[in-house]
């Protein structure tokens, strides 16, 4: 917070700094998890390159019964 002073919190609100402070954690997450995924994207392409798969294929999940 103290990193961008008055840009985030010009009138030195509580609940703005509060309110910043609580969604920084989900935004954060959500940044790494796009920058994870990024590499399964690139995979997927190369796939596509070497071996005609397509780019968007469907999940399918097989559910084995004993």
């Amino acid at each position: 917070m103290e990193k961008y002073g008055n840009l985030v919190n010009p009138n030195n609100d509580p609940s703005i700094t509060s309110l910043y402070m609580s969604v920084e954690p989900i935004c954060r997450y959500y940044v790494q998890l796009r920058y994870s995924l990024i590499q399964v994207l690139y995979d997927t392409m190369f796939a596509n390159l070497i071996n005609g798969l397509p780019i968007a294929r469907a999940m399918v999940s097989v559910c084995v019964s004993e």
